[in-house]
């Protein structure tokens, strides 16, 4: 007879009462079926197949790669795996996997009815194989319906990050164009916060690494960012959490600014693309191990960055820096747990490498000769004279070293 009807009690086991989900496999044969649960303690993955226990030896290859796939694409917090074969095996001590064989009043293997209350007798003979077997599947499907209702209905994780960062971007643009309708456009960007060597490092103004991101030099630089940022915050925010969200988005901006700065002797930068770059080394590696590397709005996000390089005060190498920083960020965040370590020692050297390189390079200049004159005399202008003498006495003294 006929073993679907078989296949079919055990996926309404484990499907309705524990949460597992089923899923597709690109080398998966016809006679088995794959589950997955990230939240289950015991097994986050089984497999159920009418094959016999012997060809598993034959198969390791296969499904090993499997395994490793789904782990490491689904990001499991374990690669635990049980193999049920549906039949009358008699499953040996040393076998491959954890397995089990279940029939019909039978059952051999490890015990996992401590997990799996039950299991024992949810295969059994049925007088209509084919009505029981369309009466499960219409059960399968309601409970998967009441599940995506569920979750439609579960309040979404507000983008806080995306558009706190949106907000101060745009204060930060609007602020900076009123001062640029009374007074030089370099000085007023550095006042508004962007890095620049001389105040940066001469002043230790450390705080222009970061600050920088939400300065623009344009309308049309400032609007790409926003759109990028949008963009990449719908598609990560939501799904990785706005602590980790932040943390790549702030950290690549910093960390993009430090390649720039031991790089490049002085030249000012202003805008997000570091942590955008970040975002998007995050985001590609997620596509290409999820298959969806063709996303049309990964496309976008893409060109417009790609764009963005070549508007005015945008430097390639903070880009650079950004994207090195979140292909670090990736892997201590979401890789494999057992690189976790080497994760934290590449972001350690990267952060510590370059961060020392950058305060200890001594070669400050201005951009022209009257750059810093200005930024004082807008502090002047905004009636700040105790700042602005402040800072004039300590860029003479930055002047002399």
């Amino acid at each position: 007879m006929d073993n679907t009807y078989k296949i079919t009690q055990l996926l309404h086991f484990f499907l309705t009462k524990f949460n597992y989900k089923s899923v597709i496999l690109s080398r998966v044969q016809k006679d088995e079926v794959w589950l997955v649960n990230g939240e289950n303690q015991t097994y986050s993955l089984i497999r159920i197949t009418t094959k016999s226990i012997e060809q598993v030896i034959y198969e390791k290859s296969r499904l090993d790669e499997s395994i490793n796939f789904l782990a490491n694409n689904l990001r499991l917090p374990n690669r635990t795996f049980l193999d049920i074969h549906i039949g009358k095996d008699i499953i040996l001590d040393d076998e491959v996997y954890d397995s089990i064989a279940i029939d019909n009043d039978y059952y051999d293997g490890i015990d996992v009815s401590f997990a799996y209350p039950g299991i024992k007798n949810v295969v059994h003979e049925t007088s209509d194989p084919i009505a029981e077997t369309k009466q499960l599947i219409n059960d399968i499907n309601e409970t998967v319906v009441t599940a995506r209702k569920q979750k439609r209905n579960l309040k979404k994780i507000p983008m806080i990050v995306t558009y706190v960062t949106m907000a101060i971007c745009v204060i930060n643009f609007i602020l900076s164009f009123l001062l640029q309708m009374n007074y030089d456009s370099v000085a007023s960007m550095i006042v508004m916060g962007a890095d620049y060597k001389m105040f940066t490092l001469g002043l230790n103004q450390f705080w222009r690494l970061l600050t920088y991101g939400f300065v623009h030099g344009s309308i049309i630089h400032f609007l790409m960012n926003m759109y990028s940022l949008y963009i990449l915050g719908s598609a990560l925010e939501e799904s990785i959490g706005s602590l980790k969200f932040g943390i790549i988005l702030y950290g690549s901006t910093i960390c993009g600014a430090l390649l720039n700065g031991i790089l490049l002797d002085n030249s000012m930068i202003v805008g997000l693309s570091g942590g955008l770059f970040g975002l998007m080394a995050v985001y590609l590696i997620m596509a290409y191990r999820g298959g969806y590397l063709s996303s049309y709005y990964l496309l976008q996000i893409i060109l417009v960055n790609v764009a963005i390089s070549f508007v005015a005060n945008v430097g390639i190498i903070v880009h650079l820096g950004g994207f090195i920083a979140g292909v670090i960020f990736y892997l201590l965040f979401f890789d494999n747990k057992s690189r976790r370590n080497l994760s934290i020692l590449l972001l350690v050297l990267y952060v510590v490498g370059i961060g020392f390189k950058y305060v200890t390079n001594r070669t400050i200049r201005p951009i022209y000769g009257g750059t810093d004159a200005a930024v004082v005399e807008i502090y002047r202008g905004l009636n700040m004279d105790f700042y602005a003498s402040n800072i004039t006495e300590r860029l003479y003294e930055a002047y002399l070293r």
